[in-house]
């Protein structure tokens, strides 16, 4: 499912997007432990303009592992703007 949703954001279109979410929302719920789903969620979120969710899931990153995405701290703060 992780690799699908990849390639549907590598697609760029509003629509991959929102269909990349769907996957990626079934592949968290199935593995939570996994870092790089919550981080994709996140970034698929701040595209799609949903900046609730992707506050959440970045939020998820930086409790799991602060170092993982540096990144996903900037764009949480961001988020929270």
């Amino acid at each position: 499912k992780v690799k699908i949703a990849v390639k549907k954001i590598e697609d760029g279109s509003y629509q991959s997007y929102y269909n990349a979410a769907q996957y990626l929302e079934d592949a968290y719920k199935e593995k939570p432990e996994k870092i790089r789903i919550p981080h994709l969620l996140a970034e698929v979120n701040r595209h799609l303009r949903d900046y609730e969710a992707a506050e959440k899931y970045y939020q998820a990153v930086i409790t799991k592992d602060p170092e993982a995405y540096v990144n996903d701290q900037y764009f949480l703060g961001q988020m929270q703007r």
